[in-house]
């Protein structure tokens, strides 16, 4: 089944970036313009934070 789509453009002043679905907006919305980092390197004094596992996974292996 062949899921309909529904475009929709982001609001947040200056991005205009349109996605296929409201779903996909969401999460545009989450990652790109509340800036939700939940991922921190464990690696000691380094601080820095990603978005996604995977980014940080590639990071700390910089460390190794």
């Amino acid at each position: 089944k062949k899921i309909q789509k529904q475009y929709v453009r982001c609001e947040f002043e200056g991005c205009g970036k349109i996605v296929s679905n409201p779903q996909y907006l969401k999460r545009h919305m989450k990652y790109q313009h509340m800036l939700h980092r939940t991922f921190a390197c464990s690696y000691p004094s380094c601080g820095r934070i990603f978005r996604f596992k995977t980014q940080m996974e590639d990071h700390e292996k910089l460390h190794s």
